[in-house]
Formats: C-alpha cells, structure tokens, sequence
C-alpha cells in the first residue's frame, strides 16, 4: 500500500482529469480506454429517470442510487461525500425542496468547479459545494439530517475516522443512505497496490463484514442492506495492469456494490 499523502496525490489526479476531460462520461472502473464502461464491468446505475435528473452532471462515476433509500424530507439539510459533478446532489435537491439544502463536499478542486458551473447552467439555488475529505468534514457537529454518498468512502483510507465524521455532523436520529463498493475476500496484495485500481474503487473496497463493522462501531443503530450488486474482474483486465505472471489462471475476482442505510441514535426524553 503506498503512503497516504502519495495515493490521495494519484486519486485526486485521477478525477481531476475526468473533470477536465471533453469526455466526462466515465466508469467507476480503470478498465475503460475510451470513456466508456465495458458492459459487464459498470457498476453506475440507470439515474434518467429520477425527479431531478441532469444529464450533464451524470460522469457514471456510482455504483448505486443512494436517494432512493435516503428518506430526504422538505427541509432537509443533506450532505453528499465525494459530490464529483453534483448529480446525487441536485436529485437530493430536489427532494429537500426551496426550504432545504444540500451540500456537496469532494477533495478535487476541478470537480468542485465543475459542480458549480452547472448548478448555476440549472439555476439550482439549494446547493453548495466545498472542498475537503471525509476523514475531516469541515461542518459542526449535529448540523445534516441526511448523509449520502456514491462510490466514494471505499477511496478514503481509514474509512472508521470517516465513518466517525459522518457520525459527527449528523442529528440525533440523522440518517445515511450509502453506495460503496465492498470485496468477497481479503483482495490480492498485486490488486492493492496498483493505484489505478484504488483510483477505480477496486482495490480500497474493505471485505463486507469488515466494512459494516466499521459502520457499527461508529455508533451508527440500524443498518440495513438495501442493495445489492455483484460484479467481477476477470484476468483478461487484470492483465492490463498486472504482468502475466502474476495473473493466476482463470481467475475472477469478485466483489459487491452494496447500498445501506443506517441510523444516528436519536435523543431519549
């Protein structure tokens, strides 16, 4: 695993040029030359029909619709972690309505840009995008109702400190409604350590049994599994990035996009 400092360097590199690039239509994978996703390896989901929907901040960058199961009511304050070119947020915003508002946080400069040029091309007023990490929110404590997020945390090293962000802003009885990817098993040391993998959400992505520990320990009550989507990397990709040699024969590495949701415990009377 490389050092921290280093990684964060490659992934922010790595979105920033999606941002940046005439062809922002992507995947949430490596395994795409031409800004197009191989069928069987695109974990992002169908949003086009969804209230709220804007294609050009659609990167196919998901791996699941967390709005769906995120409960947002009329007034709501929402946090979107890793908010890229703000689709999940302006469908929240949607929700939220003209008394609420949503707020989108990405540690990439140009996506940040990106997201704001178009809620002004859409004249959405009930949005705000600020830079920063999961692992350090710059928001006070208790202050969101509803976190989302979309195939971002598996990016975050020590996902238990982001977990335990997260936990911060929200109110008592505040919820989270999160798409992130997760492994079958413990993942190969050759699949850790290459950066494009960790950049594709690929070799960050915890063992599920983990990821959810993680969520609990928290302090997070209720956590549910609301989604499930199995995908696989055959050797055929794995040798893009890996000499044949260290490519097992026939293998398939499997892994899950999960959607969950949990909740802050409320305040007893």
């Amino acid at each position: 695993m490389k050092p921290k400092e280093e990684l964060g360097k490659e992934i922010r590199n790595y979105y920033s040029s999606i941002a940046l690039s005439e062809n922002r239509k992507s995947c949430c994978t490596p395994l795409s030359q031409t800004g197009t996703c191989f069928t069987n390896l695109d974990m992002s989901d169908d949003y086009s029909e969804k209230p709220g929907y804007e294609e050009l901040a659609d990167l196919g960058l998901g791996c699941g619709t967390p709005v769906d199961f995120a409960g947002i009511k009329p007034g709501n304050m929402v946090l979107d972690i890793g908010s890229g070119a703000g689709n999940d947020c302006f469908i929240a915003a949607r929700e939220s309505g003209a008394n609420g508002k949503v707020i989108g946080l990405d540690m990439t400069p140009e996506m940040i840009s990106l997201s704001k040029r178009n809620a002004g091309k859409l004249n959405i007023d009930n949005v705000e995008f600020l830079f920063g990490e999961a692992e350090s929110i710059p928001l006070t404590n208790n202050s969101i109702d509803v976190v989302i997020s979309n195939c971002v945390l598996n990016l975050v090293i020590d996902k238990a400190k982001a977990y335990s962000e997260i936990y911060r802003v929200l109110k008592p009885g505040g919820r989270i409604s999160i798409s992130d990817t997760v492994s079958v098993k413990t993942l190969p040391d050759e699949i850790k350590r290459i950066a494009a993998y960790h950049s594709a959400c690929i070799s960050g992505a915890a063992e599920e049994q983990e990821y959810l520990e993680i969520i609990l320990n928290a302090g997070f009550e209720n956590l549910e599994i609301r989604k499930r989507k199995v995908f696989e990397i055959p050797n055929e990709y794995l040798g893009q990035y890996l000499p044949e040699n260290e490519i097992s024969k026939d293998v398939t590495f499997k892994m899950y996009s999960l959607t969950i949701t949990a909740e802050k415990p409320a305040i007893k009377d």
